[in-house]
């Protein structure tokens, strides 16, 4: 028989045993202004969360084992599979609920929307937010004049980052003095800016030195995005500064007054 470890039980959050109800809300970054959009007919059976971390493979010459070099952390993708709909004995039609739920992942032209809502998952106090629905489907099986009355379905919906940071070229001239961003970089843009320092590095190889180029060339060094300024710094395997490559805030790679590695 498996015992469990009475310290980490002790130190887990009381929580509630009282039922609650699931919804999709349109998301805000003020919880108590989100508007409900689809309300779950049962409550889910299964939250199945998963999530990434990238890696690449830094190829070193006649190595056994390589060096891999992180690349970035992708956000959480929450899957909820088996949501079981009936209305069959109610003689009512689940097409509204089946359809209010497939126009979540659409875009919405004609009201001047040209993405689809961002979402809220809320389940009581749980929150996964922000988020999209990336895919929705469902099996029909028994009809009331052609009409679904009853079906299984499931849904994925993906994390994204926060909507509204603002760009490099939004900053106030004395933030842009300091090299302060206006909000920090999550886990995945500062992966995406190691990302596009990689790119530069590869297409201007001729711009830095020789010491530089053999590194670029063996793949044989490192690169760190910072959270605060979004500079990209590249660093030798051991990791040694060499100078920084450009600056990334989110949406735009730049290396303008910036980059201040070795020139040949």
């Amino acid at each position: 028989m498996a015992h469990f470890n009475a310290s980490a039980i002790a130190n887990l959050p009381a929580a509630s045993k009282s039922q609650v109800e699931a919804v999709l809300m349109e998301y805000s970054v003020d919880p108590t202004t989100e508007k409900k959009l689809w309300t779950f007919f049962y409550n889910p059976s299964v939250l199945r969360f998963s999530g990434d971390a990238k890696y690449s493979e830094s190829g070193t010459f006649a190595a056994r084992e390589q060096d891999m070099q992180y690349g970035n952390s992708t956000g959480l993708t929450l899957e909820i599979p088996n949501l079981y709909l009936d209305s069959y004995c109610l003689g009512k039609s689940l097409k509204p609920i089946l359809d209010g739920l497939d126009e979540l992942r659409k875009a919405d032209i004609k009201q001047s929307k040209f993405s689809p809502p961002i979402l809220s998952f809320v389940f009581g106090s749980r929150r996964f937010a922000p988020c999209v629905l990336t895919r929705v489907g469902w099996d029909e099986v028994a009809w009331l004049g052609g009409q679904p009355a009853r079906a299984q379905m499931n849904m994925t919906l993906m994390e994204i980052p926060a909507p509204g940071k603002l760009g490099l070229a939004a900053i106030a001239p004395e933030q842009q003095t300091l090299n302060q961003l206006p909000t920090d970089l999550t886990e995945r843009q500062r992966g995406e800016g190691s990302a596009k320092a990689k790119e530069w590095l590869n297409a201007n190889i001729q711009a830095v030195s020789p010491e530089v180029q053999s590194l670029v060339r063996s793949n044989t060094y490192k690169l760190a995005t910072d959270a605060k300024t979004g500079d990209v710094t590249m660093q030798k395997a051991d990791g040694t500064a060499i100078g920084v490559v450009g600056r990334w805030d989110g949406k735009v790679f730049t290396t303008e007054k910036i980059n201040t590695l070795p020139k040949p």
